[in-house]
């Protein structure tokens, strides 16, 4: 073997050990790869930004939603102006309306429409004639002698009338509607004077009828 092809089978020798080389140490790196993060990827997971003043931030949109009905107003509005108008005060849903012997109520004194009513007549003459008529509850008390002074008229689904003192009902008492509780203390109701013509009626706690008592 000539001296020239020796050189040239060495030099093809050296180069293929260098490749063989090179191929080793990117197998390396292949198998064990080193990954470097980002400086983006680095704040990736720390959350979304804040949302700017007076905005909502990420998750923020139903407690709005959940607010939205606080302080809504309730489906039960019915004590309003129309109390006032009557004369009288509102207690929670019940408008109230009272007289007394001194602040006597004059003339036909009317429960408003569509409210569960109470009126309240004490003292000798406090009231005239009493009507609660289209009211959705009524209750009337006439307490001492002849409190209310005229008729006593009333028609809702529930009604309750006290009368509890000499003629404190010194009218006629006419009560009519679903169901009516009629109470007559101290000789309060006036003999053949009172008329019970709801669907379910008692005076004194016992079953009556239309029939003037």
């Amino acid at each position: 073997m000539s001296r020239a092809t020796l050189a040239v089978m060495t030099r093809r020798a050296g180069a293929a050990i260098a490749i063989a080389s090179l191929l080793g140490g990117l197998l390396g790196c292949i198998e064990a790869p080193t990954f470097v993060p980002l400086a983006d990827d680095e704040d990736a997971g720390e959350g979304a930004p804040a949302a700017p003043d007076g905005g909502l931030g990420p998750g923020d949109a139903s407690s709005g939603a959940d607010d939205a009905g606080d302080g809504a107003p309730g489906t039960d509005t019915t004590c309003d102006g129309r109390c006032a108008s009557a004369g009288g005060t509102c207690d929670g849903d019940t408008c109230v309306i009272t007289c007394s012997e001194s602040s006597p109520c004059k003339g036909h004194k009317k429960c408003p429409p569509g409210v569960a009513c109470r009126i309240v007549c004490e003292g000798k003459k406090a009231c005239d004639k009493v009507e609660c008529v289209s009211s959705t509850s009524c209750s009337i008390r006439c307490s001492g002698e002849q409190a209310c002074n005229g008729d006593v008229r009333a028609d809702a689904p529930a009604t309750e009338i006290g009368c509890d003192g000499y003629q404190a009902c010194n009218g006629k008492v006419e009560c009519k509607g679903a169901s009516c509780a009629i109470s007559c203390t101290g000789f309060g109701c006036k003999p053949g004077e009172l008329r019970c013509c709801a669907s379910q009626c008692t005076v004194n706690g016992l079953p009556a009828g239309c029939k003037p008592g």
